[in-house]
């Protein structure tokens, strides 16, 4: 396949979503000769879904996977921003195994995720100082996009810290509240 070819490049599908951090099982299948064209994750089921596009982007020298997400916490009524210093694939096991590892923010939605909130969940990841300015400005643009397109859930997964000590967002997934759609026109928005 592609990868083998070149080690500069990482293939990866498009379909659907999935469940969080199943970013590296489609790369995984992507590197495998192609039969049908589908995308075959524990959330799909055996028959998988089409994949609509095929993503070739560089290959990154990873020295650690984070999580980042901002969802709506029903409970609560207001949206939480939720960081873990472990991301990919596992994420959801680590948040049901050692939720003590799933850092959080609530926010106030009369002022917003403040800045300060933002540099805390960055110092939560345990990252090297000159990491934690640019991992809360990915933070608080984050929490402007989820704002600003009316979304119900946010989340990259993984951010990586690179072996050139540099953050690089892999992987994202976006829900967006199916009562703002006909807000968000500018959005190339497909129903499946």
């Amino acid at each position: 396949g592609i990868a083998e070819r070149n080690k500069s490049v990482q293939p990866g599908s498009v379909a659907h979503p999935g469940r969080p951090g199943e970013l590296d099982k489609d790369r995984q299948q992507a590197q495998q000769p192609a039969q049908d064209h589908r995308r075959l994750v524990p959330a799909t089921g055996p028959e998988g879904l089409p994949v609509l596009a095929l993503l070739i982007e560089p290959a990154v020298d990873v020295r650690q996977e984070l999580y980042l997400a901002v969802l709506v916490d029903r409970e609560r009524a207001c949206p939480v921003f939720i960081a873990a210093a472990e991301g990919g694939t596992e994420v959801e096991n680590l948040a049901t195994e050692n939720p003590e590892k799933m850092k959080s923010e609530w926010i106030d939605t009369g002022v917003g995720l403040r800045s300060f909130q933002a540099v805390r969940l960055a110092f939560s990841l345990g990252l090297p100082s000159h990491l934690v300015r640019p991992c809360s400005d990915i933070i608080m643009n984050l929490y402007r996009f989820f704002v600003e397109k009316d979304c119900s859930h946010a989340e990259i997964n993984p951010l990586v810290v690179t072996g050139q000590d540099t953050l690089v967002a892999l992987d994202a997934k976006v829900i967006f509240d199916d009562n703002a759609l006909n807000n968000r026109q500018t959005l190339p928005i497909e129903n499946p």
